[in-house]
């Protein structure tokens, strides 16, 4: 028997191969590749998620931004051209006119561009160990892809936004010059109608006041209505001087006594509820605004008559209502002694005046005690 040789080949089991061993290694690398796969996609997809949807809201902001501002460019356009179309007459100021005109245009040659298209963005998977690698994969190929047109698509909207808010602020201005300019010369025509009545004069002065913030078409239309209003009161008050010398010494007489109270009158055959026919009449109105006014009505008769004594204590009688609304003489109207009398107050104030005549309201209303004709008399 020859001896056995110091090393044999093992021979394989029944039913294994080497392929067999092939494909499992295969299928071992198969695996950890999947892992890693599914692990760096994870690493590279979590922060360009995060920059993506960063980028969209920024997007959306800048959209949103542009959408205002062409709103409110379109609501400016609009005033301005409503008011644009008021800018007549002597308080549409030539220079700050054509400003506006060049701000409007501005305005709406921005109005007329085209505003940029926002890109469509696709969803953006969340990133969770559930979500497959390669839907990972194929979202983080897609954000590269939308990420440098989500920013100049941001840089776009933005700067229409800007382009738009500058326009709108541009027309703001100009016509805030326009009212500048009208306000001025608003006011020089107040300063030039100083015998026009006090009425008139106060609406002028009110819309002075109001026109400039108000800055709308209405409020420049009013205001160059109020300067018309003025000046024709104005020359409808020289005419009554020169026509009607008499009635207008009777008016000087009046507010030589107001002690600042400004006057206005007017003139009827009946005041009071009495004709000029054996009577002498009057009455008045008074109001706290502009410092205090008042306006007093005298029957003809008081002009026809004026050398009577009677006649001018009617008049004293009317400016003594009008006493009431100054701080120094208030006190003692609404006090113990007059308990807010008009009558007895205006008939002790012109018997304090000096005119302790029937025509004080002595005859009218009777004759106050002296005390009351003694506290009137403060009211000076």
């Amino acid at each position: 028997m020859d001896p056995a040789p110091p090393f044999a080949p093992r021979t394989p089991p029944a039913g294994r191969s080497l392929r067999g061993t092939a494909l499992a290694v295969s299928l071992v690398w198969a695996v950890g590749a999947a892992v890693l796969v599914q692990f760096g996609s994870g690493l590279a997809y979590a922060p360009a998620r995060s920059v993506a949807i960063a980028n969209e809201e920024e997007l959306r902001s800048a959209v949103d931004a542009q959408r205002r501002a062409a709103d409110r460019g379109e609501a400016t356009s609009v005033q301005a051209a409503a008011l644009r179309a008021a800018l007549v007459g002597e308080l549409a100021d030539p220079a700050a006119v054509a400003a506006l005109d060049t701000a409007i245009g501005s305005l709406d040659e921005a109005l007329d561009l085209p505003a940029p298209v926002a890109p469509i963005t696709g969803a953006h998977p969340p990133d969770e160990p559930t979500v497959p690698a390669w839907d990972r994969l194929a979202a983080l190929v897609e954000l590269s892809a939308e990420l440098p047109l989500v920013r100049e698509r941001t840089i776009a909207f933005d700067a229409t936004a800007t382009l738009l808010a500058d326009a709108d602020s541009a027309v703001d201005d100009a016509s805030s010059e326009v009212f500048t300019a009208a306000v001025g010369r608003a006011q020089a025509a107040l300063d030039a109608t100083p015998n026009a009545s006090t009425r008139t004069r106060l609406d002028l002065q009110y819309a002075v006041d109001v026109t400039a913030e108000a800055g709308d078409a209405a409020a420049f239309a009013a205001l160059a209505d109020a300067v018309v209003a003025a000046r024709d009161a104005q020359a409808a008050e020289e005419a009554h001087r020169r026509d009607e010398p008499r009635r207008a010494e009777i008016e000087a007489f009046a507010r030589s006594l107001s002690n600042g109270v400004a006057l206005d009158f007017t003139w009827s055959y009946e005041a009071a509820g009495v004709s000029s026919d054996g009577y002498y009449a009057g009455t008045a109105q008074f109001w706290p605004e502009g410092g205090g006014w008042g306006l007093i009505t005298l029957t003809f008769s008081v002009a026809d008559n004026w050398d009577d004594e009677n006649a001018r204590a009617v008049v004293v009688h009317e400016v003594g209502h009008t006493q009431v609304i100054r701080d120094a003489c208030h006190a003692q109207f609404t006090g113990p002694a007059f308990a807010g009398d008009h009558e007895a107050w205006a008939t002790a104030w012109a018997i304090g005046m000096g005119y302790d005549l029937p025509g004080s309201g002595i005859e009218a209303y009777g004759r106050p005690s002296d005390e009351q004709i003694a506290v009137a008399a403060t009211c000076r």
